[in-house]
């Protein structure tokens, strides 16, 4: 018996690929497959062309992976116009890239392992920093919200792709079930009574329910650099901590006068709340000084710092 000969493959004529071609065959392959099926010899499988003529259009596997990258990003789709408000932006944002991430199931595997950065990108950035800016966020605090949206949008994702999208919702769900059924109902007596609630925390409301608590935290005005803790002795009124609020102390044993001249703090001991005993304790050390940031000192009778320095304040 004569062994079926085999028909050669038909070839993609020369010159008949694009770049364009090759990131959207991958993209594909990728969303369909998994990262891990995305190698040169099944791209070019896929395109009927030879391995080495893919790498006429692109750089190998790393460029490639940054090439689909952005391909998949230009399928998110923003509302236009954008709201006003900076909550509703950063919120609009975050929806738009989940239903994009759930789309292109590679992008999220893409952005946690590798950084990607391009042209793509960059020209989203900026249609997102424009709105923020004129709805009172300036670019430098708006990036670091754009971006706080970006990471938790991928990380649910891919949280979410395996649990409810590559499988049934309701095999997740029948998943959860038969677990806490393994269980004495005594020993899990809430997970018992909400069975059909644990499924949703791989899916859209349990995605709405972060992202509307940290676009609501980002929407308030941080201060000018992100790391920088709040400023307690800036002048005139806070909206987030009140300069000069007199807070109880530990015990009531210290108040604080802010020294006028100096720009220093003196701490004295109130000894009508002490006993005679801890009076004696600490007659030696009555007063301590603490210095304040230079920019407290005021520099002028008429500074808005210098009419509220005599005015107490707790040290804790």
């Amino acid at each position: 018996m004569q062994d079926p000969v085999k028909t050669p493959r038909k070839r993609r004529p020369r010159g008949s690929l694009t770049r364009e071609q090759v990131v959207e065959a991958a993209l594909t392959l990728a969303d369909e497959e998994g990262l891990e099926a995305l190698t040169m010899p099944m791209l070019a499988r896929r395109l009927n062309c030879g391995v080495m003529t893919t790498y006429g259009y692109v750089n190998g596997k790393e460029d490639l992976l940054d090439a689909i990258a952005q391909r998949g990003l230009r399928d998110l789709h923003l509302p236009h116009p954008l709201p006003d408000d900076v909550g509703a932006i950063l919120h609009a944002w975050g929806r738009a890239l989940r239903l994009n991430l759930i789309e292109h199931p590679s992008l999220p595997m893409i952005f946690l392992s590798r950084a990607v950065i391009g042209p793509g990108f960059l020209h989203g950035l900026e249609a997102l920093l424009g709105p923020l800016a004129r709805a009172g966020m300036p670019p430098a605090q708006g990036v670091h919200a754009v971006y706080a949206v970006l990471t938790y949008a991928t990380g649910f994702v891919a949280w979410e792709i395996p649990r409810t999208h590559r499988q049934q919702q309701a095999t997740y769900a029948a998943s959860w079930r038969r677990e806490v059924a393994k269980l004495p109902p005594a020993e899990v007596p809430f997970l018992a009574g909400i069975l059909d609630e644990l499924p949703e925390v791989a899916g859209k409301k349990q995605f709405e329910l972060g992202l509307a608590a940290l676009t609501a935290g980002l929407a308030i005005t941080p201060a000018s650099d992100p790391a920088a803790p709040p400023a307690i002795f800036a002048s005139g009124r806070s909206r987030r901590l009140r300069p000069f609020h007199r807070i109880p102390s530990i015990m009531g044993l210290f108040r604080t006068r802010l020294h006028p001249d100096r720009g220093r703090a003196v701490s004295r001991v109130a000894f009508a709340d002490l006993s005679s005993a801890s009076r004696r304790r600490l007659s030696a050390s009555r007063t301590r000084t603490i210095r304040t940031p230079a920019r407290f000192s005021p520099s002028s009778s008429s500074s808005p710092i210098r009419r509220n320095v005599t005015r107490s304040f707790s040290l804790y």
